[in-house]
């Protein structure tokens, strides 16, 4: 079951999945730790339950996975593109 600040997190993510300044003060002032906002959005998505509640953070967490194993074979920077 996810809590009220995991839920927060992920449907803040849902509704703005850019990364923009805002976003920034957004997480700061909620406690979550800037640099490592990806990998505790990941680690929520561990849930079977979150994955089921929010498919689209899901789908964008995977795709942003897969452009990082892309880069990493083919020693490119990693790049948002969407």
């Amino acid at each position: 079951m996810l809590s009220p600040k995991a839920r927060a997190l992920l449907d803040y993510e849902r509704a703005n999945p850019d990364m923009c300044a805002a976003k920034l003060e957004w997480l700061t002032a909620h406690g979550w730790r800037i640099g490592r906002h990806y990998q505790q959005i990941d680690r929520l998505l561990l849930d079977p339950d979150a994955m089921a509640e929010y498919p689209d953070v899901a789908a964008r967490a995977a795709e942003r996975h897969e452009r990082t194993i892309i880069a990493a074979q083919s020693n490119r920077p990693v790049t948002r593109g969407l």
